[in-house]
């Protein structure tokens, strides 16, 4: 018995593959495969009926309803798939009912959220497949690509590819190869360049809109899509999930921890639901355009975003301050890993401090930081961020220690 949580583009890739399937009120996609939509409900009871209207079976009057389906697939050798179960999860006990009752119904469950079934197996659906900046002699063959510009082609008809593929590619990165993002950001061929699409794409999520008629209301906007994510998490895993937007290029459990105060627990649903990604050594990762819509939700409370960048500095200053004496000892090599790793959070909370005058904690990261610069060879790079610090430092009146601070960072 298994329940298997997959994307529905995948079955429908699958297939469009291997059979030439009949389309009847967008339910059957083959006469054995039916498509579940579940996006209109609410409440698990109609799961029932939908499944039903889905395979064309209607209910008599007698017996109960789940009973009368029950018995109706019991016999029968069909593939559900059932779509955007996330908001249902209270019902998934229904599914192992209908497994249990009908041994050859198999059930796909596209969801956002995780079905917690013992006999649960999982696919994540990943990004579409990207190229590197410099593998342009084959972008073509990445699907990314390839839906990217049949896209910006419906919407204009001279788009050229190998024209546009170096900001192409850089559209797709940025994006992670999410389809739905993907496809909003091509739409906008037909008014700005792609170079400019993607200037727009750093500047905030709410530029990835559509005004297609033929569209799901969910899916017209990207703030719609992290909207109905939002809807879905409890107080503490939003109180979690908005102070991970402090974070730049991933962190460690231990980190978020620290920071955020995230349980095992709420990283875990963090995980399920899609907005977190447990990436490898341990690291966990959010996609550049769900941390905007995270700080977006943190700076509506002023204080927890205050104590979220405070903590976060904290935590920077004394892993520095830990990696200062590893960076000169044996452990050299894998301190140099480590701190490469977090450097875009070092250097996130060396801003921190700055702007607001945190001299005790640049004190205790700028050795450890500046010898890390200068054994990877960054010296222009150390030489300008000590320059600059000194003279954001030396405007105000300094007093004796941000003196001493000072005075360390123009010897760099």
């Amino acid at each position: 018995m298994k329940v298997q949580c997959w994307s529905f583009y995948e079955v429908q890739r699958q297939n469009s593959a291997g059979y030439r399937g009949r389309k009847t009120k967008g339910h059957i996609l083959c006469r054995w495969c039916f498509f579940v939509s579940l996006v209109p409900l609410s409440d698990p009871e109609a799961i029932v009926p939908t499944i039903a209207e889905a395979v064309g079976f209607s209910f008599y009057p007698g017996s109960e309803a789940k009973q009368q389906l029950l018995d109706y697939l019991r016999a029968r050798k069909l593939l559900l798939v059932l779509d955007n179960f996330e908001r249902l999860l209270t019902g998934a006990s229904l599914i192992l009912e209908l497994l249990v009752v009908a041994p050859r119904l198999k059930i796909l469950v596209a969801s956002r959220g995780g079905l917690s079934l013992q006999d649960e197996w999982v696919r994540r659906v990943e990004g579409m497949a990207l190229p590197g900046i410099n593998e342009v002699q084959v972008v073509e063959t990445y699907s990314a690509i390839q839906l990217f510009a049949q896209r910006a082609r419906q919407v204009w008809g001279d788009f050229d590819l190998q024209v546009e593929q170096i900001h192409v590619i850089r559209i797709c990165q940025m994006l992670d190869g999410v389809p739905l993002s993907i496809l909003l950001a091509a739409s906008w061929v037909a008014l700005i360049s792609p170079e400019e699409i993607s200037r727009e794409i750093v500047q905030g999520f709410d530029f990835l809109e559509t005004t297609m008629h033929d569209v799901p209301e969910r899916h017209l906007t990207m703030r719609a899509v992290f909207d109905h994510s939002w809807r879905t998490l409890s107080d503490s895993e939003r109180a979690c999930f908005m102070k991970l937007s402090v974070f730049q290029g991933g962190f460690t459990r231990v980190a978020v921890q620290a920071v955020a105060g995230a349980t095992l627990q709420i990283l875990a649903a963090l995980v399920n639901k899609s907005l977190l990604q447990h990436v490898a050594n341990g690291r966990y990762d959010i996609h550049e355009l769900l941390r905007q819509y995270a700080a977006e939700k943190l700076n509506h409370f002023p204080q927890a975003s205050n104590t979220a960048l405070n903590l976060h500095c904290v935590y920077y200053a004394e892993f520095m301050d830990f990696q200062r004496g590893r960076l000169k000892s044996a452990q050299q090599s894998v301190a140099l890993i480590e701190v490469e790793v977090e450097i875009a959070n070092v250097c996130a909370a060396w801003t921190y401090m700055i702007y607001h005058r945190k001299v005790a904690q640049l004190h205790r990261s700028a050795a450890g930081l500046f010898h890390f610069l200068d054994l990877r060879g960054r010296y222009q790079e150390a030489a300008d961020l000590a320059g600059q610090t000194a003279k954001a430092l030396r405007s105000d009146a300094p007093d004796p220690e941000t003196q001493i601070i000072v005075g360390q960072l123009l010897a760099h």
